[in-house]
């Protein structure tokens, strides 16, 4: 698809998608990582510079591990989505910041931009693909770190 070129979204497709991109974050936010796979279709996948993850099952893997990290906050934000519709698959380009406090270390933040895919999957918009880029990253020092 072409980035320059967004396509009409009907407004209940753009809805239950941005609905969607917020499920994740509270989801990895908020302990509930077990379930983040089910956000994904059965061909589901997320790429970042930190980790490929290629099917539900490795998702599912990673993030019931991260979930179970108590000592570890986080905060993922999405913003200015840009969407191409080409009537079947929805690609959406978004800014987004994670913010990451770990106890005993300084904190850090990340922004760059996502550019997520997704389909049709049993009557519901699931993820087909994320896609993490970085464009900055850096340290922070947050209270939640020094606690």
């Amino acid at each position: 698809m072409n980035q320059s070129q967004p396509g009409p979204v009907p407004l209940n497709v753009r809805l239950a998608i941005e609905d969607l991109m917020t499920e994740f974050s509270h989801r990895v936010d908020n302990g509930l990582g077990a379930s983040v796979h089910e956000l994904f279709t059965a061909d589901g996948s997320i790429a970042t510079p930190a980790f490929v993850l290629a099917d539900p099952d490795a998702i599912r893997e990673r993030f019931t591990a991260r979930g179970q990290d108590v000592g570890r906050k986080t905060r993922h934000y999405w913003s200015n989505p840009r969407f191409v519709y080409d009537g079947e698959q929805v690609t959406c380009f978004t800014n987004v910041m994670t913010v990451v406090a770990t106890a005993g270390h300084p904190g850090s933040v990340m922004s760059g931009s996502s550019t997520d895919t997704f389909a049709l999957e049993g009557g519901a918009w699931r993820f087909r693909s994320r896609s993490l880029e970085v464009i900055f990253n850096g340290e922070l020092q947050s209270p939640a770190v020094r606690a």
